[in-house]
Order: C-alpha cells, then structure tokens, then sequence
C-alpha cells in the first residue's frame, strides 16, 4: 500500500493503530476559526449536525476555502501526495441527543488501494462531559465495507446483538486544543453526548490521495445492488445528505460493480483486530 504520512515515526504509528495525535496548532489560532463559525452560521440546531450535511451550496464552500488556508496546508504538509477534499464544522449542541453512534465514516476512494483520511480537530479541549471522541485502534485492518447513501450499516448486527460489545472497545482520547487526531475512515469511532453547557465544535477535514479518484457508494433499489459514482472533488459542495439526491453535474462516471456486496461485521472481525483479545478468545475456544 502506499505510503500515507512523510514521517516515519507517524508511518509506523498509523499503520499501528489507524490513527496518529499531534500537536499541530496553538490555542490562539483557534480564535478566528470560532469566529468565523458564529458568523457564519446562524440557524438553531440541535443535538448533533455537521456543516457538511447542508443543503446550502454557498457556505459550504466558503467553510472548505476557510478551512483549507487555515488547517488545510498544515495538515497537509505531514503527508505524503495527499488533496483536501471536504472540510466542515461538526458540532454538539448541549443536550442528551448529541450523542454520536459508533460508526466507520463513508467510503470515499477505493480502500482495497487507498486509504481515506479524517483530520479532526476541537475547537476546546475535550473533556468527558462536552463529549470527547472514542475510537477502537486496529479496526482499520477490518475486511472492506461499503458505506455510503442507503447501504446498510456494516456496524447493525453488532448492535443488535448487544449495545454494550463495542462500548467496551472503544477507548476516549481527551485532546487539547491545537490538538489533531488523524485517523483512517475505517476506525470505528462514537462520541457521547454534549452534557456540558456549552457547544462543542470541532473541525473535520478529508484527505485522498493525489492519484486516487473520489467515490460515492449509492444502494441502488431497482437493481438491488451498490452503485459506485466517480465524482468531482466538489461533490461534498453539491451534495446534502437531508435531500439524499446526487447532482448530475458532479458524477464523472456511473457504474454497478457486480462484484461489490454489502458486508455486515460481525463480533469475530472485530476481534481480529484487536491482537490481545484475539488470543484470549482463542484459548478459552470462542
């Protein structure tokens, strides 16, 4: 697989763990991003949204050039070949129903080749209450799945079978602000509610590689199969996931690959990620 960071010490890290922390900013440049923010945006939301799922066109391209000047580059400069292609705002509200579910994000590129990247990075310090990020290292060696606009979660029967498996896995990191977690789309990931005061914002940027094409995965209905579309790097720009339509003007190339099947994961996948538990399991013959 190609390389992803240009440091080896993150290399070897990431290819650990699927993610790495560093420190890449001060508290102070963080002022002007908040400040953008609540000018920016003045619509009462509530529990949890992400600026990247709204209908308007205009500021969510205004937040990827904001974005990209301010975190893009310095993100940017620790890998290797890599292009930004979305930036946005995910905010908490205050309140029980900001709770975010244990997830992988979206495919975006082809990850039997390529790997996609998240920057995520708060705008306070985390902390138990405001709803700190967790995550399971090592699911990013989990067999490919395919998310994307109406496929099934990958994640379902593990909650079916018992809400409290991954809970157990996922372990809290309390970053600082100037603080950025750099993970691989395929960690599983969840963060509680905001019970604090105050909302919480953090900031999410995408890289693919320079050589890789952006893909969106669609379930396609009539023909019971995964649609997979090639798409412009503006396509996050277009699209809103509320109205689930995929403009035309941004689809490169349409296809249904026949060899794409959904997958669902289930308890022994997570476990052989996770090289302890695996050997516990093993000798008490689960």
């Amino acid at each position: 697989m190609r390389r992803i960071f240009n440091s080896d010490e993150l290399e070897t890290k990431f290819r650990q763990y699927g993610f790495v922390c560093v420190q890449l900013f001060t508290p102070d440049e963080f002022t002007d991003i908040k400040n953008f923010y609540a000018n920016e945006y003045h619509n009462e939301l509530h529990g949890f949204h992400s600026s990247l799922h709204l209908k308007n066109e205009e500021i969510k391209a205004k937040t990827y050039e904001y974005l990209n000047a301010t975190l893009g580059q310095k993100v940017n400069d620790l890998l290797f070949d890599y292009r930004l292609v979305t930036a946005s705002f995910v905010v908490k509200e205050p309140g029980n129903n900001s709770e975010v579910i244990a997830h992988q994000d979206w495919s975006l590129v082809d990850e039997r080749k390529y790997v996609f990247l998240n920057a995520w990075t708060p705008l306070e310090d985390l902390t138990k209450e405001n709803g700190v990020i967790q995550l399971i290292p090592g699911t990013h060696k989990l067999p490919i799945t395919y998310r994307g606009t109406g496929i099934e979660d990958p994640l379902k029967q593990l909650r079916d079978q018992s809400g409290t498996f991954l809970k157990r896995l996922l372990q809290p990191f309390f970053l600082k602000k100037g603080q950025v977690l750099i993970y691989d789309a395929r960690i599983i990931h969840q963060s509680p509610a905001n019970v604090s005061q105050t909302r919480r914002i953090a900031c999410a940027l995408g890289f693919i590689p320079q050589d890789a094409q952006l893909i969106h995965y669609s379930y396609n209905r009539d023909k019971n199969r995964i649609l997979k579309l090639t798409v412009k790097d503006i396509f996050f720009v277009k699209y809103s996931v509320y109205s689930q339509i995929i403009p035309q003007e941004v689809i490169l190339e349409e296809q249904i690959d026949h060899s794409i099947m959904c997958k669902i994961l289930d308890r022994k996948d997570i476990l052989r990620t996770q090289p302890v538990l695996e050997r516990i399991r093993r000798s008490i013959g689960l």
